[in-house]
């Protein structure tokens, strides 16, 4: 079980990862059409994410993420 500080830092090194790959500042609410992450781009940021977390998102989940928060949850 982790800890309330690990899921902060969690969601911290999200932001700061989606911060990086769209050069935008993201809230969690944020969607991805609205930090301009076109389908090629959600493509990289899922490899990134799963490359920065240690950890495999299945494709088939990927029509479920609309927003910053729907991929904080998987991870």
């Amino acid at each position: 079980m982790n800890t309330v500080f690990e899921e902060l830092t969690k969601t911290e090194e999200l932001l700061k990862l989606v911060a990086e790959e769209t050069g935008k500042k993201p809230e969690l609410d944020d969607s991805l059409e609205s930090l301009g992450i076109d389908s090629l781009d959600f493509v990289s940021l899922m490899q990134a994410v799963e490359n920065k977390f240690g950890m495999v998102i299945p494709p088939e989940q990927y029509t479920n993420i609309d927003t910053v928060r729907d991929i904080r949850v998987r991870i």
